[in-house]
C-alpha cells in the first residue's frame, strides 16, 4: 500500500473521533443511569453515537483512497469536504 499523507491524516482524524466517541460512551452511561445530573441525558447518547459513526465514516473514506485515481489536489478536496483538514 502506498503511504499517502492525506490518507494517513484522514485516518488519524477518524481514529481520534472514534476514541472521543468511546470516551463519550462512558459519560453517556453515567448520564443515562442518573448518577450525574444532566439536563437532557439522551443528548449524551446521541453524542456517543455521532462520535462512533463519524469516526468509522472517516476511516472508511480514508480506506477508499487506494481505489481512487485522483491526484494530490483531488484527494485534498475530498478531505476538506469531509473534515475540513
Amino acid at each position: 500500500m502506498i503511504e499517502n499523507p492525506i490518507q494517513k491524516r484522514l485516518a488519524m482524524a477518524g481514529a481520534l473521533l472514534f476514541l472521543v466517541g468511546m470516551v463519550t460512551g462512558l459519560w453517556s452511561a453515567v448520564a443515562l443511569t442518573a448518577k450525574v445530573k444532566v439536563g437532557i441525558p439522551h443528548l449524551a447518547l446521541a453524542a456517543h453515537l455521532n462520535g462512533l459513526l463519524g469516526g468509522l465514516w472517516l476511516i472508511a473514506v480514508a480506506w477508499t483512497f487506494q481505489f481512487l485515481r485522483y491526484g494530490e489536489l483531488g484527494l485534498r478536496r475530498i478531505v476538506i469536504r469531509q473534515v475540513g483538514l
